[in-house]
């Protein structure tokens, strides 16, 4: 039997990390593996008490029936990265392939496996399924969430989104709704400096500097995302039930993808 660990790129905030999570979880479905939980690191191990991937997956890497299989290194097996894990488990010893692993690029590559589009909405049905409900909610009506990223890509070029790209797209989004009066909320961070420039183009708008858990819990219960170009606007987006998504260009289209 053919157990699966990743230890998540410590320098990695919540979006790589919970992708990484999710993709893994998805191969080790489609094929039998066994997927062994190991908790967020860094300043993200704060989001995995509220994802609770330790109670969708019963196996975690500090069991120590796990710890005691026998361990295979992901970086030991250098080329039919996944034909070798299709023999391991056909064989009768219990076996904990395992790595640390920086970024996706070296594990996703050596799977060469995507998931299908059937096979990404499936996983999507079942955990906004299982997350349904679970998330304290923050507003009490519908909203607008504008998620205005700044944090440490705030100096780079290929990320960083200005103020006005926000109030642009808030702007767009307003032709595409009915109701031009429901309440607008950007959820930021403290090194967010535009409040003036944002209160001049939509005055009512309740700006929220927080953590990393409550930004979530903004984000992931609004009915509407203005989001940002991060893997944290779009794990809110997967685990949401928004009806449009104003997203800056995502590897993915959903159906409420505008």
């Amino acid at each position: 039997m053919l157990y699966i660990c990743i230890v998540p790129n410590r320098g990695a905030r919540i979006g790589h990390q919970t992708y990484e999570y999710f993709f893994l979880v998805n191969y080790c479905s489609k094929f039998g593996f066994i997927f062994v939980y190991h908790e967020f690191m860094s300043n993200s191990r704060v989001i995995g008490a509220a994802l609770q991937f330790d109670k969708i997956n019963t196996c975690k890497f500090t069991d120590p029936a796990i710890q005691s299989l026998k361990r295979i290194s992901l970086r030991d097996i250098r080329s039919s990265f996944h034909e070798t894990l299709l023999d391991l488990h056909k064989k009768e010893e219990s076996v904990l392939l395992y790595d640390h692993i920086c970024g996706n690029e070296f594990f996703l590559g050596s799977l060469k496996y995507r998931p299908s589009r059937i096979e990404d909405e499936a996983l999507r049905n079942k955990y906004s399924l299982f997350y349904k409900n679970m998330y304290p909610r923050r507003v009490d009506s519908a909203y607008i969430c504008i998620h205005i990223r700044r944090g440490n890509i705030i100096n780079m070029p290929s990320r960083y989104l200005n103020t006005m790209y926000f109030i642009d797209k808030y702007k767009y989004l307003l032709t595409k709704i009915t109701d031009t009066t429901i309440p607008v909320y950007a959820i930021t961070e403290d090194n967010f400096n535009d409040e003036i420039l944002l209160k001049q183009h939509i005055p009512d708008i309740h700006i929220i500097k927080c953590d990393e858990v409550n930004a979530f819990y903004y984000l992931v219960n609004c009915d509407y995302l203005i989001a940002s170009r991060s893997g944290f606007s779009n794990l809110a987006h997967f685990l949401g039930t928004m009806k449009i998504v104003v997203a800056p260009g995502w590897g993915f289209m959903a159906h409420n993808h505008i």
